[in-house]
């Protein structure tokens, strides 16, 4: 994070100016790090949508003080305002639909793909926002260096984060739509749609190999090993449980009632043990990933 001043070598009114602008900034930042340590705890909705407003009306605020202030350079006030009014809007309108998102389906591929919009967004608006303080430095003859106060890591921090659980979060729902589809009405599938879904989980797991960033953050392993876990079942489904499927379908198809009672025993086994597991793996990942997120936010 830029914006911290070190020195002004010339021009006095530039560095005060510059120096409203930082403190104003910073205020920003720290409220949305009050809404980032919400969003990790999710202890209560009602917690989350006010640090939300908190932020939306920080926000404001600060946009309005920019406005109201003699500008030194009206350069660097535009860049300014620019870069609040475009936060602004990220808050009121997809920091919503965000938490509606929550309320109606958590962990939906709908949420992640907001969120990564939202991460896109916000990293180009701060792109933009410290590209116009390095011109106004420049400008001014100011030396302005990376911001190191505890805020800026901790943001930092949490963005860094946030990205490597969305990586992780992403192909575990992939994984887990696919076997989703996969199991759903299996009894009255054909044999034809089922070994189409099938087909469906190995192009997933065949592109999860093709990712090489998948590793432990801070050598924390647990969401990339219960990614692995998912990763295993769903071939162990494919390749050992679903030929024992396969069977009763091309039967049925056949009127073969040769062996019958084992074919169905083995059949069941297969429905049994998938249930079993994948109650086990979603149960796990639902219960990790909030304590993997409040373990990294607060050891910062």
């Amino acid at each position: 994070m830029f914006g911290q001043l070190l020195a002004a070598q010339k021009v006095d009114t530039a560095q005060s100016y510059l120096k409203f602008i930082d403190s104003t900034h910073e205020q920003v930042v720290g409220q949305t790090w009050n809404y980032m340590e919400a969003y990790t705890a999710r202890k209560n909705d009602r917690a989350i949508k006010g640090q939300r407003k908190r932020l939306e009306n920080v926000l404001k605020s600060a946009i309005r003080k920019v406005e109201k202030i003699e500008a030194y350079d009206e350069q660097l006030k535009m860049a300014v305002i620019k870069y609040l009014n475009g936060n602004l809007s990220i808050v009121k309108n997809e920091f919503l639909q965000l938490i509606q998102l929550e309320d109606q389906e958590p962990l939906s591929m709908s949420e992640i793909e907001l969120l990564q919009h939202i991460r896109k967004s916000i990293l180009q608006l701060r792109t933009d926002y410290d590209l116009a303080i390095l011109n106004y430095g420049n400008k001014y003859d100011f030396k302005i260096l990376k911001n190191n106060s505890t805020l800026a890591r901790q943001m930092s921090h949490t963005i860094e984060l946030y990205d490597y659980f969305h990586t992780i979060q992403i192909q575990f729902l992939k994984l887990q739509r696919a076997d989703r589809i996969l199991w759903t009405d299996i009894n009255e599938k054909s044999i034809v749609s089922l070994k189409k879904d099938a087909a469906i989980v190995m192009t997933n797991l065949q592109e999860l190999e093709t990712i090489t960033n998948l590793n432990s953050f801070n050598e924390d392993s647990t969401l990339i090993d219960i990614l692995n876990d998912m990763s295993n079942y769903l071939k162990t489904a494919v390749s050992e449980k679903l030929p024992a499927i396969y069977v009763i379908k091309e039967d049925q198809l056949t009127g073969n009632r040769d062996q019958i009672t084992r074919k169905t025993e083995r059949y069941n086994q297969s429905l049994k043990w998938s249930n079993k597991n994948r109650k086990h793996i979603y149960e796990l990942w639902n219960s990790s990933y909030p304590k993997f997120l409040q373990k990294h936010i607060q050891s910062y």
